[in-house]
C-alpha cells in the first residue's frame, strides 16, 4: 500500500464484505450508493482487481477482497472502539457483523428465537439467513470462499478449510393441533394410516425419509400437502386435521409457541442422524461464531 492510498476507502469495503451488497452497506454507512460505487471503482484501481462479483444474491467478494478484509476489519473495528459515544447513543450498525447462515426453515426460527432471548441478536451481531440448498458443491463451495459464514444441516463430504461441529441428533415425531377431534396423546399405526398428514417442512433427504416406507406404506392416501414453507405447514395444521413428521429437537419450543402437542407413537424408528454446523476453519475462533455454536449446544 503506497502513500497514495485513501484510508477512508477501508470502511466501504469491510461493510461490503459484511453486508455482501453495496446497498446495503450504502444504508449501514448512511452515504449514497453512488459513494460506495465511487469508493469501490478507486478500490480497484488501486488493487487492479474487481475485489466484488454480483452474483444471485447480491456481491461475491474475491480472493483479494477476502485478504484485505482480515486485515482492514481489526483496523476498522479498532477505529470505531476509539470514538467516544455519550450515554444512550448507539454504536454504528456496521460495527455489528453481519453472519449469513444456510439451513431450513425450521432451524431459522428456533435459531433466530434463542438468539434473540439470549441478546446474541442484536447485541451481538446480526442475522442473515440464506436460501437452503441441497446441493452438497453448492454448500462446500459457499463455504469455501466464505459467502455462508454457517451451514446447518446434514453430514458433508470433508474438506480442508472447512471444520464441523455436531449439534444435536434428528429424530423425528408427530405434531398436530391441541384440540385434534381424533387424536389425544398417543397414536397407533393403523390410525396414523387412516389420517391426513403433512410432509417434513425441510428438505427431505435420503438419511431422513430412510426406515419410514413400511410407514408410508402403510397409509390409504398419500400426502396432502408436500411444502417446503414452515409458515404453511404449520398454519394449515392449527387451521386443519392434519398431522406432520417433525424434528423432536424443536418440538418443545413448536409446542409452546403455537396451539400445537406432540403426538407420542411407537412406529418411527430412531435415526442415527446428526445435524451439524460448518464454518470456513479460519472463522473458527472468532467469538461470536463460539457464541452462536454454545447457544446451540446449550439447549
Amino acid at each position: 500500500m503506497n502513500e497514495s492510498f485513501d484510508y477512508n476507502l477501508i470502511k466501504y469495503l469491510v461493510a461490503i464484505v459484511d453486508t455482501r451488497s453495496m446497498v446495503k452497506a450504502s444504508e449501514v454507512l448512511d452515504t449514497a450508493p453512488a459513494a460506495v460505487s465511487y469508493a469501490v471503482s478507486k478500490l480497484r484501481k488501486h488493487y487492479n482487481d474487481p475485489l466484488f462479483i454480483r452474483s444471485r444474491d447480491g456481491v461475491k467478494p474475491t480472493t483479494l477482497a477476502m485478504n484485505l478484509y482480515e486485515v482492514f476489519n481489526p483496523i476498522n473495528k479498532s477505529i470505531h472502539e476509539k470514538i467516544v459515544t455519550q450515554p444512550g447513543t448507539v454504536a454504528p450498525l456496521f460495527n455489528c457483523p453481519l453472519i449469513k447462515i444456510r439451513t431450513n426453515s425450521i432451524v431459522e426460527y428456533w435459531l433466530t428465537h434463542h438468539a434473540m432471548k439470549n441478546h446474541i441478536v442484536p447485541d451481538k451481531c446480526i442475522f442473515e439467513f440464506a436460501k437452503y440448498s441441497s446441493s452438497l458443491d453448492e454448500r462446500i463451495n459457499s463455504l469455501r470462499t466464505q459467502e455462508i459464514d454457517i451451514d446447518i444441516g446434514t453430514s458433508m463430504p470433508a474438506d480442508r478449510n472447512i471444520v464441523s461441529t455436531p449439534l444435536f441428533k434428528f429424530d423425528l415425531t408427530l405434531i398436530c393441533r391441541v384440540d385434534h377431534p381424533r387424536i389425544n396423546d398417543t397414536i397407533s399405526l393403523e390410525q396414523f394410516s387412516k389420517e391426513s398428514y403433512v410432509s417434513r417442512a425441510f428438505q427431505e433427504n435420503a438419511n431422513l425419509i430412510s426406515g419410514m416406507e413400511d410407514v408410508l406404506d402403510a397409509r390409504i392416501t398419500p400426502p396432502w400437502i408436500k411444502s417446503e414453507s414452515f409458515i404453511n405447514l404449520i398454519l394449515n395444521i392449527i387451521d386443519n386435521d392434519l398431522l406432520m413428521f417433525f424434528p423432536k429437537f424443536f418440538a418443545p419450543l413448536i409446542t409452546k409457541s403455537f396451539p400445537l402437542k406432540e403426538v407420542h407413537c411407537d412406529f418411527i424408528k430412531k435415526k442415527d442422524l446428526y445435524f451439524y454446523a460448518y464454518m470456513h476453519k479460519k472463522r473458527g475462533k472468532e467469538s461470536v461464531m463460539s457464541d452462536i455454536l454454545d447457544l446451540i449446544r446449550e439447549k
